[in-house]
């Protein structure tokens, strides 16, 4: 690295440990190791209890948030109170907050759909997406839940630089918004998680251990219809384990497939879990480069897992089992196969431990860096503004956000109605800064007189504040 630039993280805050928060901070202080400046902008401390927004990971670098416990808290409004719509209220202050939190920075990154929009809007930095998930499928279709639904959609929109974590997030970023976004696996701790004698070899009980969290989408009810045709098979020869949070119906004792829970463990107990099981069941409907398969596999432990946004690492019977996600019978089938076949299980042990090896945080950080000294440099090469086009083309060719084709193709700088405005590629921009205009002269733009008419048929496109707000190739 020779060039340090400025990085801002704009996350929420996470009491307890998470995959995603942890994926985030991992990189903000290995950038910060590498020489960049990077600071963390987190929501206002009426979000969080005690003096850290994360107790659990040992920060070197910055937080940035609104000291805002000695301030009276708004009334709920009564019009507001209990309707699907009022999270947006509240919400909207919570955005106010980030963005005077903010420091000044080279890119600002969003972590998570909620902290799109203050990046977005509060022109600091080049605005990032550091994508974690597609977010939308985290809400129902009830109507308590379809604002939040739709707003997590829209994020996607927004003109960000977008940076997937998996290659099935940026297929879908393609498919569904037409970027072609980079994308970039996150990386493990490898020392975490080492292999161990299997608990299995002094007593021949397998064991079996999946995670589980409160959300549909992670599947913890297929696993218990996959684990129950288990136990109907090999009743006293299989342990099921589970650990993460306790499922509010789905309990221990739940009258389809027992099991042993675990809570609140710490790395070292998780990583002896894993270790000492011999099969790890991941049944998450959809997941982008989730942790728990990899995990196991870093602890030489046989993994099963479905096939979405694990394709960068889980390779079927080469070193884990991939099943369709949803599929009960396919992960009991997949489980009793390797309950039966003891060389396979060792087969996938040895495979993932090697396939864990090679993910680690020193490749991941590496390519992070040069995707974001692409951004800065202007050397990335996408357009942010493909996703948050209308999608209509006329049959001439021209898009919703172009002039027509009889327009003249003008590019430079023109005044209308007192307000500064650049013309190119074909469509107008107002210039809300007065120091960008010497920045565009400078830059070859010229001062240019269209017609009024040509200004009404040119349809007005975003706003520019800094130079970094025009796309690549325009100057």
């Amino acid at each position: 690295m020779n060039q340090p630039i400025r990085i801002n993280f704009v996350m929420p805050p996470s009491i307890k440990i998470s995959g995603g928060p942890l994926a985030i901070l991992e990189y903000a202080n290995r950038f910060a190791a590498r020489g960049h400046t990077v600071t963390v902008t987190t929501f206002p401390n009426s979000w969080w209890d005690g003096d850290d927004p994360y107790p659990w990971f040992r920060l070197d670098c910055k937080v940035h948030y609104l000291n805002d416990r000695d301030l009276p808290k708004p009334a709920k409004d009564p019009l507001l109170r209990d309707r699907p719509f009022g999270w947006l209220a509240t919400d909207s202050r919570l955005w106010a907050g980030l963005i005077d939190s903010m420091p000044e920075c080279d890119v600002n990154i969003a972590t998570h759909w909620l902290t799109t929009f203050p990046v977005f809007f509060s022109n600091k930095g080049k605005p990032v997406y550091f994508m974690q998930h597609y977010e939308e499928l985290f809400f129902s279709m009830e109507a308590d839940t379809m604002l939040q639904r739709l707003c997590a959609r829209m994020s996607y929109g927004l003109p960000l630089y977008k940076v997937a974590n998996s290659s099935w997030l940026k297929k879908l970023m393609l498919e569904r918004f037409g970027q072609d976004v980079p994308f970039c696996n996150n990386g493990l701790i490898i020392d975490d998680f080492n292999p161990r004698p299997k608990l299995s070899e002094k007593d021949g009980v397998i064991r079996v251990v999946t995670y589980t969290g409160s959300q549909q989408w992670k599947g913890f009810a297929d696993a218990v219809a996959a684990m129950k045709i288990v136990y109907e098979r090999y009743a006293a020869k299989v342990e099921w384990h589970v650990f993460g949070s306790l499922h509010e119906t789905l309990t221990e004792r739940n009258g389809f497939a027992s099991y042993v829970f675990h809570p609140n463990l710490s790395f070292r107990e998780l990583a002896a879990l894993y270790a000492t099981s011999d099969i790890a069941l991941c049944p998450s409907w959809y997941e982008s480069f989730p942790l728990p398969p990899l995990e196991a596999m870093a602890s030489g432990t046989a993994a099963i897992t479905t096939e979405y946004g694990t394709e960068d690492y889980a390779i079927h019977e080469k070193n884990a089992l991939v099943v369709r996600s949803r599929d009960a019978k396919g992960m009991a089938e997949a489980v009793c196969r390797l309950i039966e076949d003891a060389d396979l299980r060792a087969q996938l042990a040895v495979e993932g431990r090697k396939t864990a090896e090679g993910l680690n945080w020193d490749v991941a950080v590496e390519k992070r860096e040069k995707i974001l000294l692409d951004i800065v440099n202007e050397t990335h090469g996408y357009d942010i503004l493909r996703s948050a086009a209308v999608g209509l083309r006329e049959e001439s060719g021209a898009v919703f956000e172009e002039a027509p084709s009889d327009v003249p193709d003008m590019t430079g700088l023109y005044w209308d109605r007192g307000a500064l405005c650049l013309m190119h590629n074909r469509s107008r921009h107002h210039i809300n800064s007065s120091d960008l205009a010497p920045e565009l002269l400078d830059r070859g733009f010229p001062y240019i007189q269209p017609t009024v008419l040509d200004i009404e048929r040119t349809p007005m496109g975003r706003p520019y504040s800094v130079i970094s707000d025009l796309p690549p190739g325009c100057a």
